[in-house]
Order: C-alpha cells, then sequence, then structure tokens
C-alpha cells in the first residue's frame, strides 16, 4: 500500500462536511450520507481503516478522500450505481495496492466507456466494469484530470473552477482550503473586502496580486456561495 493519510497529518489537507459539499457543489445531507454510507461503513469496514475524524463537531477528510469523493460523484451523477463504484474500488485496491484509486493518475486514464457500461483498463490487460444504467461518454473524468496536478503520479492539488482560475487546493497550503494561486490568501478574504465597498485595483495592490487573480477569487466566491 502507499503511504496515503486517512488522519489529519501536515499537508494531507482537512475539508469538513460543508467545505465538502461546497467544493463538490453537492448537497451538505449528500455529503454526510455518503462518507458515513460508503466511505466509513463500506468501505472502511473493507480495509479496516477510518476516513474521516472529527473538527470542531463535525466530520472532516484529507485531500486525497476529497479527491475521491469527488469522482464518485461524477460516476454517479453520470448513471452508475454506488454498488458498483465501490465494488471497482475494492478490486482496483486489490489489484493495484493503491488505497486511493480514484486520486491515481494511471487508473484514472484507464477508464473507458463501452456500450453501457463504464469499465477501467489496467497496463496489465485487467478489465475492472462499472454497471452503468445508461451509455455515456467519461468527458467528465477528462475534465476532472484538467483540474489536477500530479506528483509522483498522484493528485496533489486541485483547481475547483479549472487552472484557467487562480484559486486552488494545496494540501501544503492553509490545510488544503482554497487560496488564490501560490498564496496562503483564501479568496473569500478578497471578496469580503470587494463586497465591504474596496475596488479591484485596490485590493490588488494591498495584497500584491494580479487583478485577475483578485476578480477569480470574487468569481470563486460568487459560484461556492
Amino acid at each position: 500500500m502507499s503511504a496515503f493519510t486517512h488522519t489529519p497529518q501536515l499537508n494531507s489537507g482537512i475539508y469538513t462536511l460543508p467545505e465538502i459539499a461546497r467544493l463538490l457543489g453537492m448537497s451538505y445531507a449528500k455529503a454526510y450520507r455518503w462518507l458515513g454510507q460508503y466511505w466509513e461503513g463500506n468501505l472502511g469496514k473493507e480495509y479496516g481503516r477510518l476516513y474521516s475524524w472529527t473538527v470542531d463537531d463535525t466530520k472532516a477528510v484529507s485531500f486525497h478522500t476529497l479527491m475521491e469523493l469527488h469522482m464518485f460523484f461524477q460516476l454517479n451523477e453520470a448513471g452508475v450505481k454506488p454498488a458498483s463504484i465501490l465494488a471497482a474500488h475494492k478490486e482496483l485496491v486489490r489489484i493495484t495496492g493503491e488505497e486511493f484509486p480514484f486520486a491515481t493518475k494511471r487508473i484514472l486514464e484507464g477508464l473507458r466507456c463501452d456500450g453501457k457500461q463504464v469499465v477501467l483498463y489496467q497496463n496489465d490487460g485487467t478489465v475492472i466494469s462499472l454497471n452503468g444504467t445508461r451509455q455515456f461518454n467519461l468527458d467528465f473524468v477528462l475534465d476532472f484530470m484538467k483540474k489536477l496536478d500530479f506528483h509522483d503520479g498522484v493528485a496533489s492539488r486541485f483547481w475547483p473552477m479549472g487552472k484557467g482560475n487562480a484559486v486552488n487546493c494545496d494540501p501544503k497550503r492553509q490545510f488544503g482550503h482554497p487560496v488564490v494561486g501560490n498564496t496562503n490568501i483564501y479568496p473569500e478574504l478578497l471578496a469580503s473586502m470587494h463586497r465591504a465597498g474596496d475596488s479591484i485595483h485596490s485590493i490588488a495592490a494591498n495584497f500584491n496580486l494580479k487583478i485577475k487573480e483578485v476578480e477569480d477569487s470574487i468569481a470563486f466566491s460568487l459560484q461556492a456561495a
């Protein structure tokens, strides 16, 4: 097994349930249910591990669990049954030894669509099926990968609105909370200053940021509201 983390550690990121829901564009209720039912209840029992911990009276997860929840959400939205996704996850862990297969580049690159089912092609020729309810393409996987940076083949940074926007989640910065570019500045801070009446140019000057970085922060905050 690779050295991923299931407990809060430096540079692993900390994402509470409200943040999971906001970043992944799902309801709080769905984030709460999926984490408890699928990750803690199903995968946790399968592997004998915890995928979350408690922070300020709410559950929280690491960066890699957040990325897996994102892919689980996308596959389910496309029509793939949760039981099929979980079965494939377990098989991928068994075959590849990767604890977070849906956050691993070589596995994401192996996703293919064949008729009404999604299959994962591995380099050794192994094919793992995900039984879907209807035919669809996998453009959302490519879109997801375009929002990720990878290090040693696993996700290392997430750009919620795409890399054209300066806001990103880096587990090595501010516990993985969204920040602006390579700074430790929260986009919400800039957005709140703008709402209070500060101009974009003055905010950029005060924080030594580009105009676009401030505009991106405001756009992110509006989208995530």
